[in-house]
């Protein structure tokens, strides 16, 4: 149910400068592999345990821009996406079993 309201959610049509939130399973990967560090030299790994311990939450991490493909969603930043799924499988692992809701972009390219 979480689900299908996360995709209800990203098929408002509005500008598409909105930002929306989604659940972190429903967003596909866009790319096959990932660099393990972002642009400014912060691992993604260290991004993961910055919102395990509390030093940054999931608002403070840029949104991630997103497009469609058929039915599916697409990550255009897939190191974001994998620190918020290595993030939300840790605290699974610790028995908090909830959906995790990122922050969304459309992107606007043609």
């Amino acid at each position: 149910q979480a689900e299908e309201k996360a995709r209800i959610h990203l098929s408002i049509d509005g500008t598409m400068d909105e930002t929306f939130r989604a659940d972190v399973e429903t967003l596909r990967w866009s790319r096959a592999s990932i660099c393990d560090h972002f642009s400014d030299g912060t691992s993604v790994f260290e991004t993961a345990l910055k919102l395990l311990i509390g030093e940054c939450c999931v608002e403070d991490i840029p949104c991630i821009s997103i497009i469609k493909q058929g039915d599916d969603w697409y990550s255009l930043g897939n190191r974001r996406l994998y620190a918020f799924r290595l993030y939300q499988a840790v605290r699974r692992r610790f028995g908090i079993d909830e959906k995790l809701y990122v922050p969304v972009m459309f992107d606007q390219r043609p």
